[in-house]
């Protein structure tokens, strides 16, 4: 029997590389590093009853684009004794006259299995919510944290002159991310986009000014479990399935699982225009008979060229103009006689993962699909581990041929799709 263990991590201490800004002997440029804690394992304070609870992820597309929400992560601890008291100044966690339990804490929850270690969630503490009963005889202290969406959803900059004309996706966001002071090492972004970009005046929130640079391409963005920004162009996700999820015992397990046949994700009429630029319209002709006008649009594209607006127009009529049998999510657990391969898949499990879930239906059916993964539930307790995971529409694995498509138009790498 083999089980992971489990570390919940709080930032309580500065570490000596630190750069602290306005210190007389750390604050100096050139030594350390801004931001570097080091952090304390407090997993024997954790209640066993309620465990960690960790969600990442999206719970639906926004029209055809992949949105992924702020994750959070929760935990109780014991606090009987004061430890984990905001309002206690005597206790073990003050500095300088003031509580270190306060929000912008780091949050670390990582777990430990055939000797490799694994981040499952990086961020920040959003609160505390300390609760006292039995007369004075128990306290708790909840801990909600908040990964790196939150804070840069809530990092909205001065407008400044208008810059970066020209860069690519990868390359806008890198510098969206720069200018709210994100970290180097936190960043993992797909910089090697053919597309072009307008100038920005970094007037809007980060997470907003990304989201829009990532929509203007059909790319995705998102944060992974070890607390970087990613993204990801639409020829970068990955082509083929990382998992497999069956009921037979041959992939990883399945609890239970539920599908979607509608038309939330069905689009055939896809009206959308750049900044100052011409509306570029697509129709699929078929679907529109088969389903009906199902129109999509937007005009607030910041590419810099009418022909890449078309090019995302015909990108999104090829992937979302037919009904499809979509993968909304599953659930699965482990346990401690689950083969090693299997906790090491979960364990590394992140979004933008490519994964196939397969399952028989009680009439004697298989239903196989493909999707990317959205969102990553996990909730942990002594002995049960439990994944909950949700799916996006993944991109056609052969892709879009585009005529006249710097991108899409090169013979032999994509699939003529009719518009």
């Amino acid at each position: 029997m083999a089980w992971p263990s489990l570390a919940v991590e709080l930032g309580l201490e500065v570490s000596s590389t630190a750069l602290v800004l306005g210190d007389a002997s750390s604050g100096l440029l050139g030594t350390g590093t801004l931001g570097r804690v080091d952090y304390t394992d407090v997993t024997a304070s954790v209640l066993e009853a309620s465990g960690v609870q960790l969600n990442r992820g999206s719970t639906r597309n926004q029209g055809p684009y992949f949105r992924y929400e702020a994750g959070t992560c929760q935990f109780t601890l014991d606090n009987r004794d004061g430890t984990w008291d905001p309002t206690n100044l005597t206790g073990p966690h003050v500095a300088a006259g003031r509580t270190l339990l306060q929000p912008g804490l780091p949050v670390r929850v990582r777990a430990t299995y055939d000797s490799t270690t694994y981040d499952l969630f990086v961020g920040t503490v959003s609160s505390w919510a300390v609760e006292y009963g039995d007369a004075g005889t128990t306290s708790t202290a909840t801990v909600t944290a908040v990964d790196a969406i939150a804070s840069l959803s809530a990092a909205d900059p001065i407008e400044s002159a208008e810059q970066g004309t020209g860069e690519n996706v990868g390359q806008r966001i890198g510098r969206i991310l720069t200018n709210v002071d994100w970290p180097m090492d936190a960043r993992d972004l797909d910089t090697s986009g053919t597309e072009t970009l307008l100038s920005t005046t970094l007037a809007s929130a980060a997470w907003s000014e990304a989201t829009l640079a990532a929509d203007s391409v059909n790319g995705y963005l998102a944060a992974d479990r070890a607390g970087n920004v990613v993204y990801r162009s639409k020829g970068s996700v990955p082509r083929t399935s990382s998992l497999v999820f069956d009921d037979q015992g041959v992939g990883l397990p399945i609890v239970d699982v539920e599908t979607s046949y509608d038309d939330e994700q069905t689009f055939n009429v896809v009206k959308l225009a750049r900044e100052g630029g011409t509306e570029q319209a697509r129709e699929d002709e078929q679907s529109r008979a088969r389903y009906g006008v199902r129109g999509y649009g937007r005009s607030d594209l910041v590419v810099s060229t009418d022909q890449l607006v078309a090019d995302s127009a015909a990108y999104i009529i090829g992937q979302f103009a037919d009904l499809e049998t979509r993968i909304e999510g599953i659930t699965t657990t482990l346990t401690g006689s689950s083969p090693a391969a299997w906790w090491s898949q979960l364990l590394d499990l992140d979004v933008l993962q490519r994964a196939t879930v397969s399952f028989e239906t009680p009439d004697g059916r298989t239903v196989t699909r493909h999707g990317l993964v959205r969102g990553v539930g996990l909730s942990v307790r002594v002995n049960q581990w439990r994944w909950a995971v949700s799916f996006t529409q993944a991109p056609d694995p052969n892709g879009n041929f585009i005529l006249g498509s710097a991108t899409f138009g090169v013979l032999g790498t994509n699939t003529l799709q009719a518009f």
